[in-house]
């Protein structure tokens, strides 16, 4: 209905990428860095309730580069494929910014820290698993397949060196 009355209007539809296609010079912008949060700067989700968040982030993450690194010149076994992509779901869902968010507001902050604890301790044991450090648990991989199932179709190509 709203096409056909854009059409009873003389409006022409076209996508994004056309229009972008037929005017290049459209000016371009550069947001500022802002938040829904409080102050909208990022200070709820850098404060010092839940300041030991983000270093713990920043390993795993480097953690995931070696993981897709590996995976990537290692042909493994299904069992250690299915792990390394169930570490980038894990890494992302640990990556929430509720966790942070929650845990400065005082809002279940228990139930935030043990959801972030949890995705980051499920990571670091499918990863030990996946990179050699103990044998892969595949009852734990089995379990969060099913339980933390976000993303089925995980690549972890972006995460390997030079794709960034």
């Amino acid at each position: 209905a709203v096409m056909r009355g854009a059409a009873g209007q003389g409006l022409e539809p076209v996508t994004l990428a056309g229009y972008i296609e037929s005017t290049p010079l459209n000016p371009s912008a550069l947001p500022a860095e802002s938040t829904w949060g409080e102050g909208g700067h990022l200070g709820v989700w850098l404060d010092e309730s839940n300041a030991s968040m983000q270093p713990r982030l920043r390993i795993a993450g480097a953690e995931l580069l070696r993981i897709a690194a590996h995976l990537a010149s290692n042909p493994e076994s299904d069992d250690i494929r299915r792990a390394a992509h169930q570490c980038g779901r894990e890494l992302l869902l640990a990556q929430s910014s509720d966790w942070p968010f929650l845990v400065r507001m005082g809002t279940a902050r228990d139930y935030a820290a043990a959801r972030f604890n949890g995705h980051l301790s499920a990571f670091q044991a499918l990863a030990d698993g996946v990179l050699g450090r103990c044998p892969l648990d595949v009852a734990l991989l089995r379990e969060l397949e099913e339980r933390n199932n976000v993303f089925p179709e995980l690549d972890l190509g972006p995460w390997l060196p030079g794709t960034r």
